[in-house]
This record gives structure tokens, sequence and C-alpha cells, in this order.
């Protein structure tokens, strides 16, 4: 049995039974909340479903009816001058952060947001704007569907088998070898999609999974901060600090260009892990990011004008007991090394 999960798993049950105002003064969490997500949706959204859980309509505004009870909403500006230091923020400030650009954004959560004077930030992909081209991951989820829906016919699965072959050919279960395809080989993805006849260009046209431009523009009129996701969504884990720059830098100018952004904001695709000084360093000095958003939890590295964010997706208990849950193995981690 290994000790590490164990622990975690009854630390979490313990936190989950926390007040959260006794736990925020014992830990001196006086940081701001910031929270993420993908989408929030009633509808089964192909291209997602298959990868994670996400909120529905209800599950969102119960959510919503929790932070503004306990928390108080701040704007990216404010968030920013307490990073640099020239400001100061309302007692359990908290923000919401939307990351890859879905449509569901501007359609759904938008709405929701600007009625109940709720600020926001949006984190865009340029390669993805406008549904010029899909999300690997997406893909992949696309590719999970078809499986689940019928299954292969044999022609099939010796097509997928040679595919594989080159890399040791499939271990396990197929779906989990599909599911696992990373950025550096997601060419494959394309390959399988051929041999199962999925059409990833049609379903952009017919789907339109991702923002438009001008949706973009109406939610910056509408009171949203806008930034980058980097390029086309790669895992920085796996890329040289080189390419972790170039698809950064690339995209924020796009960006920049294309809506006018006034703050250079930047989140990271899947997280920081694997990102070392030298990015940050690029970061502050030729990038001139006013501030990075991470998915590390509570606790925030101001230093680096890291922001580290807790998520709002997948499965999780209801938002007092998450919260709690969250803030209590944060602190387990940092106390603890």
């Amino acid at each position: 049995m290994k000790v590490r999960p164990v622990l975690r798993r009854a630390a979490g049950a313990a936190a989950r039974r926390l007040p959260l105002g006794p736990l925020l003064k014992a830990t001196g969490a006086g940081a701001p909340l910031v929270c993420f997500q993908h989408l929030v949706s009633d509808e089964f959204v192909a291209h997602v479903r298959p990868l994670y859980r996400y909120c529905s309509v209800a599950e969102f505004e119960r959510d919503l009816e929790y932070l503004l009870k306990h928390f108080v909403p701040i704007q990216v500006e404010q968030l920013l001058l307490w990073i640099r230091g020239e400001g100061k923020l309302p007692e359990r400030a908290f923000l919401l952060t939307f990351d890859d650009g879905l449509r569901e954004v501007a359609e759904v959560v938008a709405p929701i947001l600007i009625r109940k004077g709720v600020p926001a930030a949006v984190f865009v992909n340029s390669a993805f704007l406008d549904n010029k081209e899909l999300f690997f991951r997406f893909k992949a989820a696309l590719i999970l569907r078809r499986l689940g829906k019928g299954g292969v016919t044999k022609g099939e699965e010796e097509g997928l088998r040679k595919i594989f072959a080159p890399y040791g050919g499939f271990e396990g279960d197929m779906r989990r070898n599909f599911r696992a395809i990373p950025y550096a080989r997601r060419a494959l993805l394309e390959e399988i999609a051929h041999v199962l006849e999925i059409d990833f260009q049609q379903y952009l046209r017919d789907a339109k999974p991702f923002m438009s431009s001008d949706q973009v523009s109406s939610l910056q009129e509408g009171g949203f901060s806008v930034g980058s996701h980097s390029i086309d969504h790669p895992d920085y884990a796996e890329l040289t600090p080189e390419e972790q720059i170039r698809q950064t830098s690339e995209d924020l100018d796009a960006l920049v260009s294309r809506f006018s952004l006034k703050r250079r904001l930047f989140a990271f695709p899947f997280g920081a892990k694997g990102v070392g000084s030298r990015f940050y360093e690029s970061a502050a000095q030729t990038m001139h990011i006013d501030a990075i958003f991470g998915t590390g939890g509570w606790f925030h590295d101001i230093g680096r004008r890291l922001v580290n964010r807790i998520s709002l997706d997948g499965e999780r208990p209801p938002p007092r007991a998450h919260l709690t849950q969250t803030l209590g193995l944060d602190w387990l981690r940092k106390i603890g090394g």
C-alpha cells in the first residue's frame, strides 16, 4: 500500500469537514481565490465529455451563489495592482477564469456572469480562434466517442495496429492508448481519424467548438479580460525552454494585435510543471507579462507573478467542501515541502 495517497485521502476527508473561515485564518491564506473552468453546458459536448466532466448551468449557478455569499468578486486589474504591491484587495477576494476559448463561455457563461455582475478572464489559443484548428486532446475525445458508440471493425483494428506498430503496439486497452497520445505525436490522431472515417474539419465547421473573434470582442465590451493560453495548447513539460517561450510570446503578440489588449496575461495549458527560471525571466524581461496563471491551488508565487488557480471542473464535492479540502491539502504540501 502506498502511504502518501492514503494520507492524502485522509487529509482531504478531514479538511472537507473544517469550516472555511478558521481554515483560512489558520493557514494564513489571505491571498485571493482564483478559479478556472473550461465550459458550462447542459448539453453533451462530444469533444470534451470523454475527457472530463464540466458543470451544468444549475451547478454553475450553485457555485456562484456560494462564492458570492462568502467571497468578493474582483477585476483582473485589481489583481494586477495587488501583485505589484500597489493596491489592497478586499478580504476573501475571488476571480473566475476560463481556459481554451470555448464558445460556451460566450453563449452560456457570459450572460450569467454579466447578469450577476461578476468579472472574469478568458484565455484563448490563437490557433483555435475562429475554429481554424482543433485541439489535439479534442481530437482524441472524438475518437474515444466514436469507439464508445460502435467499436471497430476487424479492418479498422488492423489499420489502427499498423499505426501503433512503430511505437511498440497497443498496451492494454486501445482507448487508453488513444487518450495518452502526447502533443509531440499528435499527428497520429489524424491517421487514426482517417482509419475511423472521422472528419475533424467537418466537425469544426458543424460544431464550432471555439469562440469567434467577434465573440471575444463582445466579451471585452462586456468587461471580460482576455489573455493567452499558448498557440495550440501543448504540455509545457514536454517542450524545450525555447519552445515554451515561442508558444507564449507569439500567441500573446497575436492576441494583443487582434484585440488591442492593454494587459499581457498568460495561463499555462495543462499547468506549470516543467517550467524553469528561464521562462519566468523571459516572461518578466522580454515578454513583459503582467500576470501568469497556473493550476497549483490557492497559494501564489508573487515573485514570479504566478497566480495559482483551483479547478471547478471535474468530479468534485460542492463548493464549500471542495475549497476547504483544496486549501487544507495545499497548506499541508506547503509546510511539508
